[in-house]
């Protein structure tokens, strides 16, 4: 009896110490367990799901003892799960190299490298760029610049809070309503077109180290219903305090979620406030009679000198202090809600680059008594937040892109990459006609010998648009 007890108690034991092991993303040895736990190893390592942060109306209040554990609760299995991510990557690129010089292929150096497939690394954010700035080549420049804010006030999340919850410690709850937001803004601009027909259109979700998440879009409209004059900018975008009498609520959403500031002499201390006491926003605006074009490529709203002051934050404002919105989106959707028009191509990239300039990151060192040694010490690393955290649980995408953008090999003649297995020998690599082959020489080689391609003269962007690349087979062949 005591022997199979001490039995039964190493076997706990190990049960227990090796489950540790496996949540804890700072051990090595979460391939080193025992078989009879492989179940839970595969439940830990998968994507979470979205059952994983749910907070059901069974729960215990007391689940989450404060709003810095809640937070824990949501960035900790995420940030596994991107760990898990990049580890994957790694590992898989251990028997893969980029590169033949030397006669056997094991003896090649390698590069380990964050692919592209892996969201919100810096290859997937310089693509996401190049694909909307082949969308402007294709379509035009954008037309409208719109930014939406998630409002921790809205009723949907206000009436799933517990008693003894706040808005802050419920980032599952937050990023489900404002998913589902976007989503409702999304079908306003491509299927009720309130803008106009959109010819393109693409948004990316930010999360900022304080305060919810938001959103940019960028629509590109048809050609019929560009905007091509100042005139035109006064249907959908607005800079001025509307009527309190005749347009009682919008007027209250326009001070509630409108107003900028106050800042500069107002409130010196304003977080908008640059290093040569000026707000980097440029508040507050000039007055304008009417709207036109400004010298920096932006346009100069309509921001009439009424005399009309509100009192926002202590300090009353007239219209300089306005932040442009369109009337109708402010009212539907009751949160934070700038747009801007797109006026000129030489904002086009500082937009693109701005929407696209990924993620949050801190820089941080780490010093060693014995030596001091500032480039190997320095670190990059993400800041992730319980809202993206959430969010990204949940699976929810933080970009998308209408149309899609199909991606097309550009290299020198015979210096394509080329991918292959340690085990192989160089002999057999460059015996492989395939490897010769890739979506650039084959369109040079369609277009020598493919009837239809010599008599339709496509160039190489235009050839995806009637022939079908096979990666299987190397080959282009026809729609």
């Amino acid at each position: 009896m005591l022997l199979q007890r001490r039995t039964k108690e190493l076997e706990r034991q190990k049960w227990n110490s090796s489950i540790k092991s496996t949540i804890d993303p700072d051990e090595k040895v979460i391939y080193q367990c025992y078989p009879m736990i492989r179940k839970h190893i595969a439940l830990i390592i998968r994507e979470p799901s979205s059952a994983d942060v749910q907070v059901g109306s069974n729960h215990d209040v007391n689940t989450f003892s404060s709003s810095f554990d809640k937070g824990k609760n949501v960035a900790h299995p995420f940030s596994v799960f991107e760990r898990g991510s990049t580890s994957r990557a790694s590992k898989g690129q251990q028997n893969l190299f980029p590169d033949a010089t030397g006669k056997e292929a094991s003896k090649i150096g390698k590069k380990t490298f964050l692919p592209v497939t892996f969201i919100g690394g810096p290859r997937d954010m310089r693509r996401r760029y190049m694909d909307v700035i082949a969308l402007v080549q294709r379509f035009g420049k954008p037309d409208i610049f719109l930014t939406m804010t998630c409002n921790p006030s809205w009723p949907e999340i206000k009436q799933h809070l517990l008693s003894t919850d706040e808005t802050q410690n419920r980032p599952d709850l937050v990023s489900r309503v404002f998913r589902g937001k976007v989503e409702e803004l999304k079908a306003d601009i491509l299927k009720k077109n309130i803008f106009g027909k959109v010819a393109a259109f693409m948004y990316t979700i930010e999360f900022q180290k304080r305060g919810p998440p938001h959103a940019h879009f960028l629509i590109i409209l048809t050609c019929e219903y560009k905007l091509l004059a100042p005139e035109s900018y006064d249907k959908f975008v607005c800079a001025e305090l509307p009527d309190c009498n005749t347009e009682e609520h919008l007027y209250s959403r326009v001070l509630q979620h409108m107003m900028h500031g106050p800042c500069v002499d107002l409130n010196p201390t304003n977080s908008c406030m640059g290093k040569r006491g000026l707000c980097k926003f440029n508040y507050p605006k000039d007055f304008a009679e009417q709207t036109s074009k400004g010298k920096n490529s932006y346009p100069i709203y309509r921001r009439r000198s009424t005399g009309k002051l509100v009192h926002i934050r202590e300090q009353y404002l007239n219209n300089s202090w306005d932040v442009p919105y369109n009337p109708y989106l402010l009212c539907k959707f009751d949160c934070h809600m700038n747009i801007e028009v797109c006026s000129d191509i030489k904002v086009v990239k500082y937009i693109y680059k701005y929407i696209c300039k990924g993620h949050d990151k801190i820089a941080f060192c780490i010093h060693n008594n014995n030596e001091i040694d500032e480039i190997k010490e320095y670190r990059s690393a993400r800041w992730v937040t319980p809202p993206e955290a959430a969010w990204r649980l949940f699976g929810f995408p933080i970009s998308e892109m209408t149309p899609t953008v199909y991606h097309l090999q550009l290299h020198l003649e015979g210096q394509q990459f080329v991918s292959f297995k340690s085990s192989e020998t160089v002999n057999r690599i460059l015996n492989n006609p395939m490897i010769r082959k890739t979506m650039l020489t084959e369109f040079f080689a369609m277009n020598r010998t493919n009837e239809h391609a010599i008599a339709m003269q496509l160039l190489y962007k235009e050839f995806p648009e009637h022939f079908v690349w096979s990666p299987g087979y190397r080959t282009w062949t026809r729609r």
